[in-house]
């Protein structure tokens, strides 16, 4: 009985360590979604423009279509 209940606490203290260091790496990869936010926050803000650009170049073309 004894060295079923050193057993499980050596498995309890292993998943904890387990726990810890995913833990630790984890925190350690938010630099890296960081970055990732940044360059896709920068390609969104720039189809936008271009989105833009295209939506008024097609309001400008529709315009000279009404006109004729």
């Amino acid at each position: 009985m004894h060295d079923l209940i050193n057993l499980l606490q050596v498995m309890v203290g292993l998943f904890g360590t387990i726990g810890t260091v995913l833990a630790v790496t984890h925190k350690y990869n938010k630099a890296d979604y960081e970055a990732i936010i940044k360059e896709l926050t920068a390609e969104r803000d720039e189809f936008k423009k271009d989105y833009y650009k295209q939506k008024e170049k097609t309001e400008k073309l529709e315009e000279e279509l009404r006109k004729r």
